[in-house]
């Protein structure tokens, strides 16, 4: 057994003396001891103790420790008892000790955005739980009842509005974003009107498009979709939400991100996060009328991939401070309906991680989430129906006859 890589980071970032007391019966002792030598194989400064609940009722009562086996983990004078003996768990007591603050996360209300607090197939309390568990608060804002937004939110997430902005909103995402604020943003293609055209034109006016298109990917797609909800396998080479990962993301009717001049004007690096296939594989079909009827088709208003479905702005501020800003051109990829295809979930943590300065808990290797449910596009369940039907069969009479004629010479 091993240390997931999310582990680890935290384990690194943390220089200081670690101490794990052992609290259990002696039966349970040994096991947990094993436990503890993978986090010694990664932190050389880690000192452990151990104690007998047998004969310590007085650390019993004072630590509540109503189980047969517990970890008492300390760090630079603080503690975290840690009574469910899981990677998870013990990962998560280290991020409250090694964090001097209480890491809070905005999340906008009073736009019809994607529902964080309610647990329906269409919201998103599975992603809160999770980043919850790695020691995130998530703090609702309904912004059409405040004046500005607090100063101690290290992140604002707008996933999905479904209407726009009021006066006061745009006045309080200005100050915001002039006092260098992270946003993770997301905004889905629409052809009723754009009715949160509003959030699509405050974020072009600093340099950050979501053009309301629709991105079709003929070659590599979720079967059965024409292309419009493409399977991503091409990442940045150089942010870290994505670093090292080879693996596979779909997203559900998606529009293009890219850079204006305008960001460029401020100073701004942007750093496409994903990309689909080139052309003329892949597209961003720009006719409403065509992705109203459902039928798809190059034209010559079209844009040619490969297309940016997801992009990182990033500027450097005064006094050592850079802004961090995450867009994607859909909002449903993490919904709890694809709870389990954990890349996607896992995708939306790691950009958390991001924008809010945690950059130790970026990673695909977490161990709160599943594996992935495979996804496969045409070309991929093509060459899987050749190669099982087709080819395999081949394969297994051509063998059978070389035995047989081989045992027929014997």
């Amino acid at each position: 057994h091993t240390l997931t890589e999310q582990t680890k980071n935290i384990l690194h970032s943390m220089p200081n003396e670690l101490q794990f007391t052992i609290a259990t019966v002696p039966e349970s002792r040994e096991a947990l001891k094993a436990m503890v030598e993978l986090y010694k194989f990664e932190k050389n400064n880690i000192e452990t103790f151990e104690i007998d609940i047998a004969r310590r009722p007085d650390l019993v009562a004072q630590f509540e420790l109503n189980s047969t086996a517990a970890f008492i983990i300390r760090y630079q004078g603080h503690l975290q008892v840690v009574r469910e003996l899981t990677e998870l768990s013990i990962a998560n007591a280290l991020i409250k000790l090694s964090r001097p603050e209480e890491l809070v996360i905005g999340v906008t209300l009073g736009h019809k955005e994607v529902d964080f607090f309610t647990d329906n197939k269409d919201g998103m309390t599975n992603v809160r739980s999770q980043l919850e568990m790695l020691g995130y608060k998530i703090h609702p804002l309904p912004l059409f009842q405040m004046n500005e937004i607090p100063a101690n939110i290290k992140a604002l997430i707008i996933w999905g509005p479904k209407s726009g902005l009021i006066p006061q909103e745009i006045k309080m995402l200005d100050k915001y974003f002039e006092r260098g604020g992270n946003i993770l943003f997301a905004l889905d293609p629409d052809v009723a009107g754009d009715p949160a055209g509003a959030f699509r034109e405050w974020f072009k006016t600093r340099g950050i498009e979501i053009k309301n298109t629709l991105v079709i990917d003929e070659f590599a797609n979720v079967n059965g979709s024409k292309g419009s909800i493409p399977i991503i396998t091409t990442f940045s080479k150089n942010s870290e939400i994505v670093k090292n990962f080879d693996g596979q993301v779909f997203f559900p009717y998606v529009s293009m991100v890219e850079e204006n001049s305008e960001w460029q004007k401020r100073g701004g690096i942007f750093n496409s996060l994903a990309e689909t296939s080139p052309y003329p594989k892949s597209y961003a079909e720009t006719s409403l009328n065509e992705i109203k009827s459902g039928k798809f088709s190059f034209g010559e208003h079209d844009l040619k991939g490969p297309i940016s479905i997801a992009g990182v702005f990033e500027r450097n501020l005064e006094k050592n401070k850079k802004q961090k800003i995450v867009v994607f051109g859909n909002s449903s990829f993490a919904l709890n309906s694809f709870k389990n295809i954990s890349n996607n979930i896992k995708l939306f943590i790691n950009s958390v991680s991001f924008v809010s300065d945690e950059d130790r808990l970026v990673s695909f290797d977490i161990p709160t989430l599943k594996d992935s449910a495979i996804l496969m596009s045409p070309s991929e369940v093509n060459i899987a129906f050749y190669f099982s039907i087709l080819f395999v069969p081949i394969l297994l009479v051509a063998l059978s006859i070389t035995i047989y004629r081989y045992k027929s010479i014997g």
